[in-house]
């Protein structure tokens, strides 16, 4: 089993567990189970599109995108769409990625290697005018930010004395604070936790840590991989991406890690989830499995509506 943290020529920081290549048929598509209300597709281009993010109104998409035809950071950029699948543009790249809201939905926040080195940067949504956040790295793989809900603060993962490491720094760049081992970290709606995923033995499995208390608590456990977690706009539910069934598939729980409940299935691997305002959870899907986005076949962004009790 394989770990990819880095998608920009090895600097990008995504943390999605992904196992070895297997040949899948071309005309796989992700699948709902009963736990879901309606499936759509949102993206369906010749570039691999992953890490959708819904902006806070729901209403926007910025995903990242993958062009084969190119090489190195050049291939990564981060584009914008309508969560309707109307409207594609580019918002930042090439050598961009790992894309996040500013909370009121003005701008957002994303990894910028074109200067060799993965540096968090603030941008309008017009993509015109970027401030850097960071302006050396706070460790050797600085990625996958999260701004807080107030908006004053991004906490990311990096690596620092080789270790996945959760920490936060403020939106203006001071205040660069240290947490815990771990990756994907996510701010709970009320900005009072983080949601992340942390290597257990072989496997990953996702944890809270309370920011005020430093108490961490493991929600899942087994012999697969758990990970990508993204809280619901109420905080009451998780989504998650596991391997439980054999390939990866978006999955829900409640934020003690209780009732997990799978929302896709089939032939394609679906990845990073990201839950909406407007109830929707956002997913990649990849025609196959594979170490690297150079090995996947195709990759869209689809959508679900879970059934929640």
């Amino acid at each position: 089993m394989t770990r990819l943290f880095a998608s920009i020529v090895g600097l990008l920081v995504f943390s999605a567990c992904m196992p070895a290549a297997q040949k899948q048929p071309q005309e796989a598509t992700p699948a709902a189970t009963a736990n879901v209300l309606e499936i759509t597709r949102v993206t369906n281009d010749p570039t691999i599109e992953f890490w959708p993010r819904p902006s806070p109104d729901g209403k926007s998409l910025l995903y990242g995108v993958y062009d084969r035809t190119k090489k190195g950071g050049a291939a990564f950029s981060v584009e914008l769409v309508a969560t309707e699948g109307v409207g594609k543009r580019l918002v930042a790249g090439p050598g961009a990625g790992d894309a996040t809201w500013l909370p009121d939905g003005s701008g957002f926040v994303y990894v910028n290697v074109t200067s060799g080195r993965p540096l968090l940067v603030r941008s309008p949504i017009s993509g015109i005018g970027t401030t850097f956040i960071t302006n050396n790295p706070a460790g050797t793989a600085d990625g996958q930010p999260d701004v807080s809900p107030d908006g004053k603060r991004v906490v990311f993962n990096t690596l620092i004395r080789g270790e996945a490491t959760i920490c936060t720094i403020g939106i203006d760049g001071s205040g660069f604070t240290i947490y815990v081992p771990g990756s994907s970290p996510r701010w709970n709606p009320s900005g009072e936790r983080l949601v992340f995923d942390r290597k257990v033995g072989s496997k990953y499995q996702i944890f809270t840590l309370d920011i005020k208390s430093g108490q961490v608590t493991q929600l899942t456990t087994g012999s697969y991989d758990n990970s990508f977690p993204s809280w619901s706009p109420d905080g009451n539910w998780i989504t998650f991406q596991s391997n439980r069934d054999g390939r990866f598939q978006v999955y829900i729980m409640k934020a003690d890690g209780t009732a997990i409940t799978q929302l896709t299935k089939g032939d394609a691997s679906a990845w990073m989830p990201n839950w909406s305002a407007d109830g929707y959870v956002y997913f990649a899907s990849s025609i196959a499995q594979a170490a690297t986005v150079d090995e996947w076949q195709a990759s869209d962004i689809w959508r679900v509506k879970p059934k929640l009790p």
